[in-house]
């Protein structure tokens, strides 16, 4: 199957590419000739208080030349924002740039009633951080031709689709020569959609981090500290640290504490505890709580 390739851009949170395209060239072709002769013969524009979201219309573009378009939106007195329905981007114009449709001839009956002809798909088994400069080189790239595809799979009716570019599969072509965006199998991608959501790095598995929950008491327990006991908590934080009992190092310069090393088959690592008057050892986590919560 063949796709004329007319639009490119991110969907579901700006991780996967959305595209858009046409599959019947002849009928988009029947669909211009009908453009060309409303706007030479039968130019009919809005006055504002027409202006509806929905309304089906033609929309004049940063080329000068008219597309069919829907308003999606009304910005202001004077812009609308438009989706180009036979190409699938959208734009703010003016509402002067607008002419109607609702007219007797047989072009704008045609234009009406001819369904869209920019179709959605989604790219299959890429995933990635899309700026504005991947996008504009992308859509430089397929474009405005027509390139060979296959459906892999469907989400809410939108096809997941594998694209032929230059006899490269497109997504793998853009992670392995244009060294953008990363692989996911068309099941993650489906789930991912379906979820609504998706995870852009691994998990962390570092040093496990304090706990949301205390972190939020502590500082609800702050915020509820009368301004004296508030007062003396910074000052007590602010304070230097004590003189140093140690002979061999200046006044004023507190002696380095070294951890208690322990060893397993590794060799020996720091014991990241604290040390108690009765020689055990607590937990630094047991002694966060201790502190933090009631």
């Amino acid at each position: 199957m063949t796709l004329f390739v007319t639009h490119v851009e991110t969907a579901t949170g700006g991780f996967f590419l959305r595209i858009y395209g046409q599959t019947d060239q002849d009928e988009a072709v029947k669909i211009e000739t009908n453009i060309q002769e409303i706007v030479s013969n039968q130019r009919k524009t809005f006055r504002p208080d027409e202006l509806q979201a929905g309304l089906r219309c033609l929309t004049r573009y940063e080329d000068g030349l008219y597309y069919r378009a829907k308003i999606v939106r009304i910005v202001d007195r004077d812009l609308v924002l438009v989706h180009f329905i036979d190409y699938g981007n959208s734009a703010t114009v003016h509402f002067r740039e607008l002419l109607s449709l609702h007219t007797k001839s047989q072009q704008a009956i045609y234009l009406m009633g001819t369904a869209p002809q920019a179709h959605e798909y989604l790219l299959a088994r890429i995933s990635g951080a899309w700026s504005q400069e991947d996008l504009t080189s992308i859509r430089n790239e397929i474009c405005n031709d027509s390139h060979t595809y296959h459906v892999e799979d469907k989400i809410d009716r939108i096809p997941i689709i594998g694209l032929l570019y230059k006899n490269y599969d497109y997504s793998q072509y853009l992670i392995e020569k244009r060294l953008l965006g990363v692989f996911i199998s068309v099941k993650n991608q489906k789930e991912t959609l379906q979820a609504g959501k998706l995870v852009t790095s691994p998990p962390h598995t570092g040093t496990k981090p304090i706990p949301e929950k205390i972190e939020n008491l502590a500082n609800m327990r702050y915020l509820q500290t009368s301004g004296v006991a508030k007062k003396n908590l910074d000052m007590s934080i602010k304070a230097p640290p004590p003189a140093s009992t140690n002979p061999f190092l200046p006044t004023g310069q507190s002696s380095p504490q070294t951890p208690k090393m322990t060893t397993n088959r590794l060799g020996k690592v720091p014991d990241m505890t604290s040390p108690t008057p009765s020689g055990s050892s607590v937990p630094m986590e047991k002694i966060l709580r201790q502190l933090v919560l009631p």
